[in-house]
């Protein structure tokens, strides 16, 4: 089965392009407004991982749109160390996670696409430079898929609008501060992950919020196409 992008590429096959990270003994470009931890575990299945403490910062940008955030892991692109410009049709997001006393209390752990809006200039959009369109992998629970044994967990994003949930913003809290994030077509959008690539955990309810830790030992995402270097990136050279 191939896939047509919005530009008429097509990917056909599994991707081949791949960028790990092993959580052995940190985060490495990845952040997180979780609390985080080492964990060693002499003999285990993963001797080194790390471990995030939910439920960790309240993200209240989307409040108006899909609901409380709270940022697992935090990718961000355009900084040194990261990937570069990712095209996210048809890729595959992988994880190796457990949950360790793990409630999830009716949030989902999704993966979380953005990239920057194109500039058209001061009077159509203020923010200049800084809108973003945000998208989230609501189709794909990786939380009601976990236990507390280690699995490895392989999401494809695909570019069905049934998998997706535009996040929308916070103009109640926030006021016009809010429209730096606006709606922008999916595809685009998975073509060219520009500014962040995220694991979240999403909830519509901000006062019931998960709790227990989540370990996670590696992340790994594969693409279909090389990353796109930006300078002080690692592009497609991993």
């Amino acid at each position: 089965m191939s896939t047509e992008t919005f530009d008429g590429a097509q990917f056909d096959g599994p991707p081949t392009y791949e960028y790990s990270f092993d959580f052995d003994y940190g985060l490495g470009p990845w952040t997180t407004w979780l609390a985080p931890s080492v964990v060693n575990e002499v003999g285990g299945q993963y001797e080194h991982f790390r471990r995030l403490n939910a439920p960790g910062l309240l993200d209240p940008n989307h409040i108006d749109g899909i609901g409380a955030l709270r940022l697992v892991a935090h990718l961000s692109i355009p900084v040194v160390g990261s990937l570069g410009i990712l095209n996210l049709t048809d890729a595959e997001f992988q994880i190796t996670i457990r949950g360790t006393d793990f409630q999830a209390n009716g949030a989902k752990l999704v993966v979380w696409i953005t990239r920057y809006i194109p500039e058209e200039g001061v009077f159509k959009n203020f923010t200049v430079g800084l809108t973003v369109t945000n998208w989230a992998n609501t189709g794909n629970d990786i939380a009601a898929q976990l236990t507390d044994e280690w699995q490895t967990i392989t999401v494809s994003l695909s570019n069905d609008p049934a998998d997706w949930t535009y996040a929308g913003n916070n103009v109640s809290q926030q006021g016009d501060w809010a429209y730096r994030y606006q709606f922008f077509d999916l595809d685009q959008t998975l073509s060219h992950n520009d500014a962040t690539l995220h694991l979240v955990l999403v909830s519509d309810e901000p006062d019931n919020a998960p709790t227990g830790f989540l370990d996670i030992a590696n992340i790994t995402v594969r693409t279909h196409t090389p990353a796109a270097g930006l300078r002080g990136c690692l592009g497609n050279r991993l």
